[in-house]
Parts: structure tokens; C-alpha cells; sequence
């Protein structure tokens, strides 16, 4: 939190080449123990295609880590989560889909704003600061890319990130 606030008060994010695929496989790896502790079914499908990226590391790993321990908290025990990642010419997509509590329709809209956790998430869920996917969407954002969610309370969310392969003109800095 402190080195994206950091990067979110300079301004600035070093932008380097560096494989999604690997950064992926880190974010997994970070949630695999909370994951066992609930006895739910991480997987991936990563297409070759996706490959490396132009962007800032750090904060890409953390995205992809975040949604996925959120979609690991509002999952109940014995359900699933799935990363999804396709590359196409000139920018790479992912989703992060659950079979968890879903997200009220009338708060989707909210879901990015600073400080804001669903209805349903506070009655379950205690802990949480409502900033974790409003810190997604500013490092999406600082990509030019974009976020957007679908969700059906009571079965689920789909995340969907798309990411520019090559962040690296001053229009990304």
C-alpha cells in the first residue's frame, strides 16, 4: 500500500518489458495458502499469447493479487476462483471470476470507489478497508486500461482487466 501511494503521489511508475505469464503465476502462488485454508479451487488458463508486457511490475503484481484474495474472501469454502488471461495484438485481457456472494445491482456501479464495500460483504466479511478494488482500478487507469465487473448476487463476479501490451510512451508515465 505504501509503494502505491508512493507511485499515486509522484506521479511516476518505471516501466519495464517483464513476463505476465510469470507475474501471474506469482500472484497465484501468493493466494495458494488463504486458498487451502478454505479449500477452494484456484485455477488458471494463461494462453501463450499473453507473453511479456511493458509496464510497471510491482503494480501489476499487485492488481492481479488483489482481486484474486478478494475474490478468495467473499468465496465460501468449497467454491472456486478462475484466472483467466488471452493476448491479443496490442493489449492482453483478464478475468478473475468467482463463485461467491455476488455483489448487490444496485452497488455494482460503487464496487471501485474508495472506502465503499457491498452490503453483503460487511455483514460477512468484517475486515476490510474498502480500498483494495478502488487501488485496482487507479493502476489499471495509470495504464490506460480498463476495468470493468458483472456479478449476479448469490452466484458470483467476473473482473475484467485490459491492459495495453506496451505502456512505455510518456503517455503511460
Amino acid at each position: 500500500l505504501l509503494s502505491l501511494t508512493r507511485m499515486r503521489l509522484s506521479g511516476r511508475m518505471q516501466m519495464e518489458a517483464f513476463s505476465l505469464p510469470d507475474a501471474i503465476s506469482q500472484a497465484l502462488a501468493s493466494v495458494a495458502q488463504r486458498a487451502n485454508e478454505k479449500s477452494i479451487a484456484v485455477t488458471s488458463n494463461v494462453e501463450s499469447s499473453v507473453g511479456q508486457v511493458v509496464a510497471h511490475e510491482f503494480s501489476i503484481n499487485a492488481m492481479i493479487t488483489n482481486l484474486l484474495f478478494n475474490a478468495l474472501k467473499y468465496t465460501p469454502e468449497n467454491q472456486s476462483v478462475h484466472l483467466d488471461a488471452k493476448g491479443y495484438d496490442d493489449h492482453v485481457q483478464m478475468d478473475v471470476s468467482d463463485t461467491g456472494i455476488g455483489i448487490p445491482a444496485q452497488e455494482l456501479e460503487n464496487v471501485f470507489d474508495e472506502f465503499f464495500r457491498g452490503s453483503n460483504a460487511q455483514k460477512i466479511e468484517r475486515d476490510g478497508s474498502g480500498l483494495g478494488l478502488s487501488i485496482v482500478k487507479q493502476i489499471v487507469e495509470r495504464h490506460h486500461g480498463k476495468i470493468s465487473a458483472i456479478s449476479q448476487e448469490g452466484q458470483g463476479s467476473t473482473f475484467t482487466v485490459i491492459l495495453p501490451k506496451d505502456c512505455s510512451t510518456p503517455v503511460c508515465l
